[in-house]
């Protein structure tokens, strides 16, 4: 049954292997290393090493994850495997302006920041339900 409803904080139950449940300040540390593994493994063969390593850095530092998982706009969903380690995550920005020339209905716009799933998880149903959980 699709969930329309949800504030993120109640793990769910997700299919093969993984649960999904609300990031907290704490997981900055994890989150750090998996959101740098995922970003590296998706883009770094389109990047100089360096670009990337200097981008990393600054992005996906553990200072700025914590800091983005306090902002009050923002929700984070984890995907934790069975051995409790990040296999996906979703970073939402609530609350966040569409474009003006975007034909999204009025209510609560989302934006989707970050989607992002360890490749060894694609085709693994994760992020379908990431997304049924936003």
């Amino acid at each position: 049954m699709l969930r329309t409803e949800s504030t993120g904080d109640e793990p769910h139950a997700a299919g093969a292997g993984f649960s999904i449940r609300l990031a907290t300040p704490d997981d900055a540390p994890a989150l750090t290393v998996a959101g740098r593994d995922f970003f590296r493994d998706t883009f770094g063969t389109a990047n100089r090493p360096e670009d990337m390593e200097a981008y990393l850095a600054s992005a996906f530092s553990e200072s700025r994850q914590r800091a983005e998982l306090a902002e009050p706009g923002a929700r984070v969903l984890l995907a934790i495997g069975r051995g409790g380690e990040i296999v996906g995550y979703a970073h939402l920005r609530l609350g966040a302006s569409p474009p003006a020339s975007s034909s999204a209905p009025p209510g609560r716009p989302t934006e989707i920041a970050r989607l992002y799933a360890d490749r060894r998880w694609h085709g693994c149903g994760l992020g379908a339900a990431l997304m049924d959980a936003v």
